[in-house]
C-alpha cells in the first residue's frame, strides 16, 4: 500500500509545481510561433510560385495544363520542405 501511495505522490508532485506549467506554456508558445512562421512563409512563397507560372503562361508557347500541374507540384514540395525544416519541434518538448 505504501508503494502505491509513493507512486501516486511521485506522479502528482510535479503537477503541483508552477514551474511545470511555466515550462509547458513556454514550449507551447514556441510551437505555435513556429507554426505561424511556417504558415506565413508558405503563403508568401506560394504567391511567388503562382506569379512565376502566370508569367510563364503569358506566351503562346505555354501549356496551361502543364503549368498548373507544375505549380501544384511546387506547392506540395514547398510545404514538405518547410515542415521538414520544423521537424525538430518534437525535440523542443524534452
Amino acid at each position: 500500500m505504501n508503494q502505491v501511495l509513493s507512486i501516486l505522490k511521485s506522479i502528482a508532485e510535479p503537477l503541483t509545481k508552477p514551474e511545470t506549467y511555466q515550462h509547458f506554456t513556454s514550449k507551447a508558445i514556441m510551437v505555435i510561433v513556429y507554426l505561424i512562421v511556417a504558415w506565413i512563409v508558405i503563403r508568401i512563397l506560394n504567391k511567388i510560385i503562382q506569379q512565376f507560372f502566370k508569367l510563364q503562361n503569358r506566351g503562346n508557347k505555354g501549356n496551361k495544363k502543364r503549368s498548373k500541374t507544375l505549380a501544384r507540384s511546387e506547392h506540395r514540395q514547398l510545404r514538405r520542405m518547410v515542415y521538414r525544416h520544423y521537424d525538430h519541434l518534437e525535440e523542443i518538448w524534452y
